[in-house]
């Protein structure tokens, strides 16, 4: 056989081990089979390494288990045998030349041929490993760019699809840096990623960030890091497990949950969770308000007190005002969804936040913090119910000025939350009526502190063009044991 005939030959061949024959092409194998024999016997030789593969690898490899292309090639070559059975048995010519002196050199040609394909299907697998599915305002991507392990995708804006090759597909936001470690993990050090992974194949991928893994059980989430470090995890769907880093410990996150960490050696972290919307107060995992903790009145351990303000005052009408500090330490949160006099929130348009005074420092294992709003007017408008603050402490008997906590040297910041960016609010409407956050740390307790000041922020913009502030029920100090 000349060489133009059998480079013909095998093309033919691979096109049909791949399944992708015209018809044309079906029509000229079929003839070159039939009426030439040397034509037989190297279609047979090929696929006799295909099936070789197919017999290897079919116990299931490990490295064939993360790879889907080569598995497929195999699966393909799997079927192309039992032809191939069918073929030789039918052939005499064909079956005298396998069985005979031929026999030793055609398996030896096989298997060099079968090492060198698997290598070459298996590395090439292993280094590509997603494909970009789409492209907005991405400077050098572009639409069915092929990934490999190892590529490293800085995003200063726009938006990047990938798909994985295992089925999980991931949805980068610009400004973005996110590097593919493997077929089934990819770290981000900044931005922002939405992961879904709801093929069977896609079941435990991983994105990792600088302090945490967070590892899909057939899910659709969202991770998110910052430029100092502090990261986010808000699982829209099914369930995830995060390690934190240096902790054998995990946290199980289920739809609706979120878990945030702050930087640092403490791995400080937040959960946010929404209520059942009764004045049971009860969550997932956030246990309810409680007479029970450290900073509770009824203990007479701590005081509380305004920092700026006013608090929300209306004497034309005593029904819209604030309740006293009193409220946030009397062990329960309100008793309906709209109870102003149940609350402590500041004047609309207001900066300013709670002091905790504990008397003395202590090691804090956990703070909670509780809402609720649903206005009586309007069913929809949950705006008072959305918690955001900052969390400073400060371990000395002289605290810096807490008017400014951020600029005053000294405090320490322990957390930060924002409800509404966890629910991804762009509406008063999603905004669950009831909230709870939960601040504790992965390593240890949150730090000896003797003052706690809640740096608190208004929420949004009114018709007014006031900015409303949320209704706190409760919060409550955990001292460590």
């Amino acid at each position: 056989m000349n060489p133009s005939d059998a480079d013909e030959l095998r093309a033919l061949a691979e096109a049909y081990v791949a399944g992708e024959l015209s018809a044309g092409q079906k029509a000229e194998l079929e003839n070159r089979l039939r009426t030439g024999e040397e034509a037989r016997l190297c279609f047979l030789a090929f696929l006799e390494v295909h099936a070789g593969l197919a017999w290897e690898f079919r116990g299931g490899n490990a490295a064939l288990r993360e790879h889907p292309e080569a598995r497929e090639m195999l699966r393909r070559a799997c079927n192309v045998d039992a032809g191939l059975r069918t073929m030789a048995a039918k052939d005499a010519p064909v079956r005298r030349f396998w069985s005979g002196r031929w026999m030793p050199l055609a398996a030896a040609a096989a298997i060099v041929m079968a090492l060198g394909l698997s290598a070459f299907w298996l590395m090439s697998s292993r280094d590509t490993v997603a494909r970009v599915a789409s492209a907005e305002s991405a400077a050098d991507m572009k639409s069915g760019d092929r990934l490999a392990i190892g590529r490293r995708i800085e995003l200063s804006g726009g938006k990047v699809v990938i798909e994985f090759n295992c089925g999980a597909v991931t949805t980068l936001t610009g400004p973005c840096v996110f590097e593919i470690e493997s077929a089934t993990q990819a770290l981000l050090q900044r931005g922002h990623v939405h992961t879904l992974a709801a093929r069977p194949e896609a079941k435990g991928f991983t994105i990792r960030t600088p302090r945490s893994r967070v590892v899909d059980l057939g899910t659709e989430f969202v991770t998110a890091v910052a430029d100092d470090g502090h990261s986010r995890v808000d699982v829209n769907s099914g369930e995830v497990v995060v390690h934190l880093s240096g902790s054998d410990a995990s946290h199980r996150l289920r739809q609706g949950e979120m878990l945030a960490v702050e930087p640092g050696d403490r791995q400080v972290t937040v959960r946010i969770e929404r209520g059942d919307g009764t004045p049971a107060f009860r969550f997932p995992t956030i246990p309810p308000p409680s007479n029970t903790d450290y900073a509770d009145a009824s203990r007479g351990l701590a005081r509380v007190s305004l920092v700026g303000g006013p608090l929300r005052a209306i004497r034309s009408n005593p029904a819209f005002v604030s309740g006293g500090m009193d409220r946030l330490v009397d062990g329960r949160a309100q008793g309906s969804a709209d109870a102003p006099l149940e609350s402590v929130f500041f004047e609309d348009g207001a900066r300013g936040g709670f002091l905790f005074d504990l008397g003395q420092p202590i090691a804090i294992s956990k703070i909670n913090s509780y809402s609720w709003h649903v206005s009586v007017f309007r069913n929809e408008n949950h705006v008072r119910a959305t918690q955001k603050y900052t969390l400073w402490g400060f371990a000395g008997d002289d605290p810096p000025d807490a008017e400014r906590p951020s600029a005053a040297k000294g405090w320490e910041r322990i957390a930060r939350v924002n409800t509404d960016e966890f629910f991804e609010v762009s509406a008063p409407t999603m905004r669950p009526a009831q909230q709870g956050t939960s601040v504790s740390a992965q390593h240890g307790n949150l730090g000896r502190f003797r003052f706690l000041l809640f740096e608190v922020y208004p929420t949004r913009a009114a018709h007014d063009n006031d900015l409303d502030h949320t209704f706190y029920g409760e919060i409550d100090v955990y001292a460590e044991p």
